[in-house]
């Protein structure tokens, strides 16, 4: 659990343009999340720099998007 607070802090507390492809969906407790890998929009070809972590969404982002998307939080 330690862990999984963790990430969603850092992961969280980067800028608004932070992106990441979803590598897996789940809910918890009735909320639902994703599990990200960070993709890097600075440069021109959008290439996956390693970091990642979780974010929580709404059920319909849920429903809306599949594994191995791009997800960008505002």
């Amino acid at each position: 659990m330690k862990k999984f607070i963790f990430l969603t802090l850092i992961f969280l507390s980067c800028d608004s343009n932070d992106c990441g492809n979803i590598v897996d969906k789940y809910k918890s407790n009735g909320l639902y999340f994703f599990t990200l890998t960070r993709v890097s929009t600075n440069s021109s070809n959008n290439s996956q720099s390693g970091g990642g972590g979780q974010a929580e969404v709404t059920k319909e982002v849920y429903d809306s998007f599949n594994l191995g998307e791009e997800y960008c939080i505002d």
